[in-house]
């Protein structure tokens, strides 16, 4: 299979090879385009990445790199940021990635993909009630249907591209492809407009970003 393949499966199937594939250490991006029954997609392969042997500029561990690892930093990029803000998304992901390492240094089996969804307030994981922007983002899936609770005035059609991005860009990131854009300045934090950063928290400059990024100052004495 090689890039550009088309081939149909069913639906099942097509997500089972999407985690074969992250396995054998290549990111695929499957674009399912449903077919006669809701059981069926014609499955357009595109494959991001390089061989397993090439391991040496991957971010994260293979055993956190998973595919919903993969597709819930995606969804992060969108809810945190928007669509197209792509110096917020690598920010975003280092951000989550310094905060996983951290992490895992108190508690040895926590999941990058945990840290992700406990972070990130528009995620709604932790919410009592889940709003209705909050749905959708959570139902962007790696087939690019409309999610559920899509607003009704907005063309699908118009976003489906920028969610493929999305998620390559997460896939490009996980390579080492992505530079972290807030130059090594460590940040660990980032909020809006909104939020009111804690004493300790230090902006820092990650250039022209929706989002204000922070480190932790150190504790005096």
């Amino acid at each position: 299979m090689t890039r550009g393949d088309e081939i149909t499966l069913t639906r099942a199937v097509a997500y089972a090879l999407c985690g074969i594939m992250m396995g054998a250490g290549l990111t695929m991006m499957l674009d399912c385009r449903t077919a006669h029954a809701d059981t069926l997609a014609t499955v357009h392969v595109r494959l991001v990445g390089e061989p397993a042997s090439d391991t040496g500029r991957r971010v994260l561990p293979r055993e956190q790199w998973t595919p919903r690892a993969h597709l819930w930093l995606a969804r992060a990029f969108v809810a945190e940021a928007g669509w197209t803000a792509e110096r917020d998304h690598a920010a975003i992901a280092w951000t989550l990635q310094r905060r996983w390492k951290r992490a895992v240094k108190r508690w040895p089996t926590i999941r990058f993909v945990d840290v992700v969804r406990a972070y990130c307030a528009g995620l709604g994981d932790w919410s009592s009630r889940v709003t209705r922007r909050q749905r959708w983002v959570r139902g962007l899936s790696w087939g690019g249907d409309r999610p559920p609770g899509w607003p009704r005035k907005a063309s699908w059609a118009e976003h489906v591209g920028h969610w493929r991005a999305a998620l390559d860009r997460a896939a490009e990131w996980q390579l080492g492809r992505v530079a972290d854009p807030c130059r090594g300045k460590l940040a660990l934090h980032w909020g809006g407009d909104m939020d009111a950063p804690a004493r300790r928290m230090r902006r820092v400059d990650c250039g022209d970003t929706r989002n204000t990024f922070y480190a932790i100052t150190k504790a005096g004495p």
